[in-house]
């Protein structure tokens, strides 16, 4: 496959507005759709990517179950193709609720690390796979980037050096990783797995919320330090008071936020806690609850 050398299509498309229902063709071929579910947790809203292809029209991500979104889908794909395949990153709702609803109104295939939740895939996915789309020279390979989600998955689209990257990585913000599901040490492991990548193959980022970033190595590299920063101010926190439930250590952790955004800060400190458990640096003899109490270890 020929490699498309990086150009202007880039900054054109960070340039072009995120507006609900309005698709954007991104690159050569991939349009950018925004659903229209705007929250404190998917930023401006979920980004369906759609993959004009030879053969069919491929969705990654058709995301949460809305009439509007399912319909601007369809009119985006008009012209293109039937939809034939549709990939999903993970599943949660705001990327998949909408997966069973538009396989039914295409037969299309589903492709997902799993069955779970509203997925249940023609086909699971593996780390490593390549995903090949009929006789189109186009391919995508899998990369499994568990941490946010334990089946969460990253698509490559080489010709591009472009990263599907659902919620592993999105602009503007850190995703939360909520336990038990959600796992940091599995998460920093994925970052870095990324982020080796940005050194010879990735140069842009399609995340699953927000514009595309097209500085991959720069922006992991700074979410692997605020995270670590964050475990540290965690691990201090809990050295001062010894003992400790999350709640007692969300002030201390997370003065930088909004005391609105606690609730959600409560997982990923969580996250934190059962990590440094992991590592040996804190005890909890029910780490499975979010209501424990924490202890630093000596």
């Amino acid at each position: 496959m020929m490699v498309i050398e990086m150009t202007d299509w880039v900054v054109e498309a960070k340039n072009m507005p995120l507006e609900t229902s309005k698709p954007v063709e991104i690159a050569d071929g991939v349009i950018r759709l925004l659903a229209p579910n705007p929250s404190v947790m998917t930023g401006p809203g979920t980004n369906t990517y759609l993959l004009a292809l030879k053969g069919g029209v491929a969705v990654i991500d058709p995301g949460p179950d809305d009439e509007k979104h399912i319909e601007a889908i369809s009119q985006a794909s008009t012209g293109l193709g039937p939809i034939k395949w549709i990939i999903a990153t993970h599943a949660h709702i705001d990327h998949s609720q909408l997966v069973p609803k538009l396989a039914l109104a295409t037969n299309a295939q589903i492709l997902s690390y799993g069955k779970r939740d509203e997925i249940q895939p023609t086909r699971e996915l593996a780390n490593g796979e390549i995903i090949r789309f009929d006789d189109d020279g186009l391919s995508l390979e899998v990369i499994h980037t568990p941490g946010h989600a334990s089946d969460h998955l990253c698509f490559f689209h080489k010709g591009l050096k472009l990263l599907f990257t659902g919620d592993h990585i999105m602009e503007g913000s850190t995703v939360v990783i909520a336990p038990k599901d959600g796992d940091m040490t599995e998460y920093l492991e994925s970052l870095n797995k990324v982020l080796e990548r940005t050194k010879t193959e990735i140069d842009v980022l399609a995340p699953g919320h927000g514009q595309l970033l097209d500085n991959p190595g720069d922006v992991i590299t700074y979410l692997i330090a605020h995270r670590l920063h964050r475990e540290n101010l965690v691990l201090e926190s809990l050295k001062k008071v010894q003992s400790a439930t999350i709640s007692n250590l969300l002030a201390s952790v997370y003065s930088d936020v909004d005391k609105s955004l606690y609730p959600i800060a409560t997982y990923s400190l969580w996250a934190h806690l059962r990590k440094l458990r992991q590592d040996g640096l804190a005890f909890s003899e029910d780490p499975d609850s979010i209501e424990s109490v924490w202890k630093s270890q000596p």
